[in-house]
């Protein structure tokens, strides 16, 4: 799951509700496989390219149940897809930004390794006492 998918799915879901495949899968149908294919289709894509695209499927009102990927498909194939960078190099930016920004180096590490599970400025989530101390308000586990 990427983060293009979770803008379409949660911009589709907020209106649309939840899709059929998630509430109620047909015999074959695989929650996984259909996110899967959907974070692989709107990859090449920005964030903000797949939440547009998701809009004018909603504004134009294609569709009165949840959208499939072939409806955003059809609005992104008019935009040109633009060079997707890897989550290591958005945590690079990330956490330049945050130090930029007045944030503690501990906190923005503790903060990129929970976003992206890149270990920044000598962060070992293990070692830190305030990530093993509140363990079930980060999304990921120490390791």
């Amino acid at each position: 799951m990427n983060m293009q998918f979770e803008a379409v799915f949660g911009i589709f879901s907020d209106i649309y509700g939840m899709p059929n495949w998630e509430t109620k899968p047909k015999e074959g149908q695989d929650r996984d496989e259909i996110i899967r294919r959907w974070s692989e289709a709107l990859k090449p894509y920005t964030v903000e390219q797949v939440k547009t695209a998701a809009y004018k499927v909603v504004k134009f009102g294609k569709v009165r149940t949840f959208p499939t990927i072939s409806h955003v498909l059809s609005e992104l194939d008019n935009m040109q897809a633009e060079q997707q960078i890897t989550s290591d190099e958005e945590a690079d930016k990330c956490y330049v930004y945050l130090l930029n920004h007045g944030v503690e180096q501990d906190q923005a590490s503790r903060t990129i390794y929970d976003l992206y599970g890149v270990k920044k400025g000598g962060f070992e989530p293990i070692k830190d006492t305030v990530y093993m101390a509140f363990p079930n308000i980060y999304k990921r586990k120490a390791v």
